[in-house]
């Protein structure tokens, strides 16, 4: 298992870059349209507004946009569901096969919702589809190249300083990218198993966060619980970039308990920069509602023995 969630993790890592990749190249189609269009409206190697109003092209500048932006997101959305519905169905394959080697359950079909679309389109994550998520990114995104292009044009920079703005842009895009990529995967892979669990007639999941540094407290403070499924689902993912994952709890089948975060933290290892980190991540998310006062006063416990 752990080396399948080292394979899962470089999966996901994968995809990711697909989609960062995918928005480099449309902000560079952008950019060498602006670089094009340069070369008819400048003066003294700045935009001319006066240039710009004889070849009206401000708008058809705007539109050029848009219409680059608008096929990145068609594009982002198609692709990223067929990415998410393969990865859906090898790994309630893999889980199958889990099930049946260690607990003697058997499987003569794959989850019902493997055959169907409704496995990524129905698909939420805090009461939004995917296609909502990339819809509000892809507009964001094009407000904010927009800005930026004409912000530059109307104070009659030069191009070098329109590209350094695009970049800006880029980098917000670039992160937001990631973090849809890598909290929609966790998702999928995620329904995948605890629609597997309960074909197999599970009915509880044990939490698991990835214990290190960048643990957050609403994972490490639920880590080793156990949840019904219908319980987990809601769960899961905890925040953007959420690692954290539901193994199967099977009772009378023998299973090794994974390590807490107590032990994590007390193992000798930590510096005292990452133990301040973790006491920071334990009272801001308590403000925020994500944990208990219980939980909180157990884990600030626990670091003052360190």
């Amino acid at each position: 298992m752990l080396i399948h969630r080292i394979e899962k993790r470089l999966q996901e890592e994968s995809i990711s870059k697909k989609y960062v990749k995918m928005l480099e190249e449309t902000l560079g189609r952008i950019e060498n349209r602006l670089n094009a269009m340069f070369i008819k409206v400048n003066k003294d190697g700045k935009w001319s507004q006066s240039e710009l109003s004889k070849y009206n092209r401000d708008m058809k500048l705007k539109a050029q946009i848009r219409a680059e932006i608008k096929k990145y997101k068609e594009n982002f959305r198609k692709s990223l569901r067929d990415d998410l519905k393969n990865e859906y169905i090898q790994e309630s394959l893999y889980v199958q096969d889990v099930l049946n080697t260690q607990a003697g359950i058997e499987f003569d079909k794959l989850p019902t919702k493997a055959i169907k679309t409704a496995v990524i389109d129905d698909a939420t994550i805090a009461g939004k589809t995917l296609g909502e998520y990339l819809a509000k990114f892809g507009t964001d995104l094009a407000f904010r190249s927009e800005s930026e292009i004409f912000s530059s044009i109307a104070l009659g920079e030069n191009p070098r300083k329109t590209a350094n703005r695009l970049a800006k842009v880029g980098k917000m895009g670039y992160k937001r990218a990631e973090d849809t990529t890598r909290t929609w995967y966790n998702q999928v892979i995620n329904s995948a198993n605890f629609d597997t669990y309960e074909q197999g007639g599970i009915k509880q999941c044990r939490f698991i966060a990835t214990l290190d540094s960048r643990t957050s407290a609403y994972c490490f403070t639920r880590h080793n619980k156990l949840y019904t499924i219908e319980e987990i689902r809601k769960l899961l993912p905890g925040h953007p970039r959420c690692r954290s994952t539901g193994i199967p709890y099977i009772p009378g089948v023998e299973q090794s308990r994974p390590n807490s975060y107590e032990s994590w933290i007390l193992d000798g290892r930590r510096s005292r920069k990452q133990i301040n980190g973790v006491s920071v991540k334990i009272h801001q998310a308590y403000k925020a509602g994500e944990i208990s006062k219980k939980d909180r006063d157990k884990f600030m416990r626990v670091i003052e023995l360190v």
